[in-house]
């Protein structure tokens, strides 16, 4: 190539901003070299790199002789620029010539904005797949918890990549099933250091921190990206002391560091110190400054939150959704509405975020109304439309938002689901639950505690929760508390005990909601020994009601000791404000008289 000609396609590459590329593109046409179709693309991929889409497209648009990498680039600069509605415009009806990286680039397009249905079409439209394609559609799924059709197209990938072993575990452990990614863990044959650090976030994110340090302690080469992760992760879960000896020994420290060292402080409480060490290590990460907006918000202290948003260095759209959800978390609904007609500029998250916390505050209106100005509408945008019309008991609202979205994930079904269960109609929840193409533990779950909770179907829930176990779904603490209602509700208290060591089998133990269900079924069923001395011998301390429960039975029994006996401990918990309890034990001894 011309020593000159790559002079100048240098310098495209390294354009820094807009004026700057401007310069280096007059520069380019005072040539003798101009018009070239190289230099043409490389003044698009420039324009494409500082975001000034209407530039590339009019380069673009004056090359006399395009070809495919033409082609290519600009589509490229239409995804990277998150311009969506354009980059499928021009992938459809503006290509001249396609060729598998054309392909890629609008699945991938797709894939981003989770349109996985319109994805699949896409994947299977193409003359013929490359690994990118595969991982593309894999991830893709996995990442909006599809993940049943994630792993029907990871099992068809001919020649499986670490990138497409790491996909799926990603995908496990981003929806909390640590089972089933610790499995594919294992039996991935090309485990690298991402596949390691994917497996310790998810256990981190979800809470699972034992198994965190111990997936971390046996990491073969430890990297500054999984020292950041177990450090959030001991924030995020309370354990300030081990973020603070994790920290002390990194072998190497970053501005994410700090900022999630501070943000440590900040989760757990200690403001002041944060601040001080905000101060004293100043670090531009805005996540760190981030995090401190979400603290005061969790505090109600709106005027310190709107202070560190105003201070924060380079702010970003994390920050501007930051401090908007602080002021709508708390109930200041103008403030949040005024922040962000101002705001610089707003993603799919800005949009849902919003309109959900207007539609759990019964501000409909308002939610349809973000809901009708987004640019594009995502299969969560839609999830939270349908979500704002269910809480606020608008059912008919709710069915016609499930009707009318463009595709249907598995939250969609879930909670088309949850909403019919929620407001009783069980018989149309199980016809829709029957009917979905794709459910999971969510939507399982939802169906077992809709039938547990009825009371005269909780028989329903059992038999629900077995075919559950033969699906092959691993249940939640949420799967735990439907069974143990369902037992509770449908007299059968003998087999609790089978429940709870299956449960404990796959990690899930009872707490003292769990607890206090199973003392409450005992106690209806007359059991009132066994209830008494479940409730003495449990490691935690128990709610007020299971005490009220238990009395409400000693009643029924004519058991005025044992409830004495329960009012006794009921009243040394110190939190019965209610006079139930001792109406309630007036009548044991009335009844006795």
């Amino acid at each position: 190539m011309n020593r000159a000609i790559e002079t100048l396609s240098r310098l495209c590459r390294e354009a820094r901003d807009l004026a700057h590329a401007r310069r280096i593109h007059e520069r380019i046409l005072e040539t003798s070299y101009w018009p070239n179709r190289y230099l043409s693309n490389m003044i698009v991929y420039m324009y494409g790199k500082c975001g000034s889409l209407g530039d590339a497209e009019a380069v673009y648009a004056a090359n006399p002789d395009p070809n495919v990498f033409s082609s290519n680039i600009l589509l490229q600069a239409f995804s990277e620029a998150a311009q969506f509605e354009a980059c499928a415009a021009f992938f459809f009806r503006g290509m001249p010539h396609r060729d598998i990286v054309s392909w890629n680039s609008i699945l991938q397009a797709f894939a981003q904005q989770e349109l996985m249905d319109d994805s699949r079409k896409i994947f299977e439209r193409m003359p013929y797949w490359s690994i990118f394609s595969f991982t593309t559609i894999v991830s893709g799924f996995a990442q909006v918890g599809s993940l049943d059709h994630a792993m029907r197209a990871f099992h068809s990938i001919p020649e499986k990549s670490a990138v497409s072993w790491n996909a799926v575990i990603n995908g496990y452990s981003q929806v909390g099933q640590q089972h089933t990614a610790r499995a594919l863990f294992d039996q991935s044959p090309a485990r690298n250091d991402l596949t390691w650090t994917f497996l310790i976030a998810g256990y981190a994110q979800n809470g699972h921190m034992e198994q965190a340090v111990v997936m971390f302690a046996l990491m073969p080469l430890i990297n500054l990206i999984s020292c950041n992760i177990m450090l959030v992760g001991f924030g995020s879960n309370g354990l300030l002391a081990q973020a603070l000896d994790l920290f002390s020994g990194m072998p190497s420290i970053d501005s994410y560091s700090w900022g999630s060292l501070i943000s440590a402080y900040a989760r757990n409480g200690y403001l002041d110190d944060a601040i001080n060490m905000l101060e004293r290590f100043y670090t531009e990460d805005p996540s760190a400054w981030n995090t401190l907006i979400g603290a005061y918000s969790q505090k109600e202290d709106l005027v310190s939150a709107s202070f560190v948003f105003k201070n924060t260095p380079h702010r970003n759209l994390c920050s501007w959704n930051a401090i908007v959800q602080a002021y709508a978390s708390n109930g200041h609904f103008d403030t949040a509405n005024h922040l962000f007609e101002r705001m610089p500029g707003r993603s799919a998250v800005t949009y849902t975020d919003l309109l959900l916390r207007f539609g759990t505050n019964g501000k409909l209106v308002e939610s349809k109304r973000l809901f009708d100005e987004m640019p594009h509408r995502t299969p969560v945008s839609w999830n939270c439309m349908l979500m704002a019309y269910a809480q606020n008991e608008c059912l008919d609202r709710a069915k016609q938002t499930f009707d009318k979205a463009a595709q249907h994930d598995v939250v969609t079904w879930s909670s088309m689901v949850q909403t019919y269960a929620y407001h009783g109609r069980l018989d149309e929840a199980a016809n829709l639950f029957e009917v979905a193409p794709e459910t999971n533990t969510v939507t399982w779950s939802t169906m077992v505690a809709a039938f547990s909770y009825s009371g005269s179907q909780a028989k329903r829930g059992l038999e629900l929760y077995h075919r559950m176990e033969l699906q092959g779904l691993v249940p939640d603490e949420v799967t735990l508390m439907a069974v143990l209602v369902a037992c509770s509700n449908s007299g059968t208290m003998k087999r609790v005990g089978d429940y709870v060591i299956s449960f404990g089998e796959r990690g899930i133990y009872p707490g003292v909601e769990q607890f206090c269900c199973i003392a409450d079924g005992f106690a209806k069923m007359g059991l009132l020994d066994k209830a008494e001395d479940l409730i003495d011998a449990m490691p935690f301390e128990p709610f007020p009601g299971a005490y009220t429960s238990l009395i409400s039975s000693c009643k029924m029994h004519g058991e005025h000791e044992r409830g004495a006996r329960a009012m006794e401990k009921l009243a040394s918990l110190e939190a019965c404000s209610s006079s139930g309890p001792y109406v309630l034990l007036a009548d044991i001894f009335r009844s006795k008289e």
